[in-house]
């Protein structure tokens, strides 16, 4: 199906800027965080069923990669990275995602990060979300977690459309992007949507709108900018 453009979640389009100086604050003495790290409360959403005690390992340490990493730049989050956030109602979105056998959402863990703590490179500077080479769960804070209009719109604050603005308001209203404005689209135009429309949901809106207006819809995709997804 022919897009009008491509989001990204979140934007990756800072992948090759100047690493935020947060990163350089955080740092790995004889194999171990520093006390500040071990003093802030790190979350992880996903997998369900696990134990404290247990470890929270990179994709690429499996036995079998997850299926979202062999769409290839599709998908070009690290497999050799775990990820962390300091944001307790991000890491929830995360753990409702994760649904497994049954329909049943993932489990939210209160978890220590192990090896050197970086920013996550698919957020911009300002979210705090970190990737390191594993964590430890210290305690299950919360089991089957499902989503709900109000986490999916908190998480959708921070997805960009692939021009690098945002897809949404921090309502959740949807949002036109750049190639869409240039066709004459404006905000108003998707408020019919509702909160958390997907994405496919507002590119057919954008194509039905288009159409009903006598605007010839665009011949090619815009490419997708390096590290997008």
């Amino acid at each position: 199906m022919l897009r009008l453009n491509t989001p990204t979640r979140p934007r990756r389009a800072d992948r090759l800027r100047e690493r935020p100086a947060t990163q350089l604050l955080v740092s790995v003495l004889a194999g171990r965080l520093p006390a500040m790290t071990r003093m802030t409360r790190y979350w992880h959403g996903g997998h369900p069923g696990l134990r404290p005690g247990d470890t929270i390992r990179a994709a690429s340490s499996l036995p079998t990669l997850p299926l979202v990493y062999t769409f290839g730049a599709d998908y070009p989050t690290d497999p050799n990275r775990a990820y962390v956030t300091t944001d307790k109602t991000l890491a929830r979105s995360y753990a409702a995602k994760a649904i497994h056998a049954g329909g049943v959402g993932g489990d939210l863990y209160n978890v220590r990060p192990r090896g050197p703590l970086e920013h996550d490179p698919d957020y911009l500077p300002e979210v705090p979300c970190f990737t390191c080479t594993s964590a430890v769960i210290t305690s299950v804070v919360e089991r089957g977690i499902t989503m709900t209009i109000g986490l999916e719109v908190y998480a959708n604050r921070h997805t960009y459309w692939d021009d690098g603005t945002p897809m949404y308001t921090r309502d959740g209203a949807a949002l036109p992007s750049l190639p869409m404005r240039d066709l004459g689209l404006i905000d108003e135009d998707f408020k019919v949507l509702g909160p958390a429309a997907s994405f496919d949901t507002i590119d057919l809106h954008a194509r039905q709108l288009l159409v009903s207006r006598g605007v010839p819809l665009p011949t090619t995709t815009p490419d997708r900018p390096a590290g997008t997804a």
